[in-house]
């Protein structure tokens, strides 16, 4: 398969175990397009994974923290994705417990500005998505002898982590309504 429906795919948090794992299946497995992979380079990316897509031309890499506004939105604009997919987030629970600013930070004001910028590449854009990466911790806890959970769960976030996620699912969704841009949520 050598088409992909996106043309210029920005990947956020793509040094990270989930979004490099993507990056490389789509530079092994598509063509025509490029990737702009931004990520801030924290205790849960590896600077040495973009060295490993360096050899694919239509890739790039830029050291951006998406809770940066300013240096996000230039370079988003600049870069004019018909993708944004979103997998930057703290994403340690124990962490977020001890500290949980960084999580605010990167999970809420980060999406939140994701987000906005794409209001603006909608606009001109009718081909494009935001697609972000969530997670399951959002449910809650499950116990073991409990069924899985699924889509028709209630949100019942119990940690900093889990609320920062449920509050940029609930942004992601609320975006996607109140402007109409396209929006796909997982949960991984």
């Amino acid at each position: 398969m050598n088409d992909y429906p996106f043309d210029k795919i920005l990947v956020t948090g793509g040094s990270g175990f989930i979004g490099s794992t993507y990056i490389e299946k789509i530079l092994k497995e598509y063509s025509n397009f490029e990737i702009l992979n931004l990520d801030k380079i924290s205790y849960a990316s590896s600077p040495r994974t973009n060295a490993l897509f360096n050899s694919y031309d239509n890739f790039s890499f830029l050291k951006i923290d998406i809770a940066d506004r300013k240096a996000l939105e230039s370079a988003v604009l600049e870069f004019s994705p018909s993708l944004i997919i979103n997998f930057a987030a703290e994403s340690h629970v124990d962490n977020s417990i001890k500290a949980s600013e960084d999580f605010i930070q990167s999970n809420i004001i980060g999406s939140y500005n994701l987000l906005e910028v794409s209001r603006k590449i909608y606009d001109s854009n009718d081909n494009f998505m935001f697609h972000h990466i969530s997670t399951d911790e959002v449910y809650g806890d499950l116990l073991f002898d409990e069924m899985p959970f699924t889509e028709e769960n209630q949100y019942k976030p119990s940690s900093p982590y889990s609320s920062s996620k449920a509050s940029a699912d609930l942004l992601v969704m609320s975006w996607g309504r109140t402007y109409n841009i396209p929006f796909l949520v997982t949960k991984q």
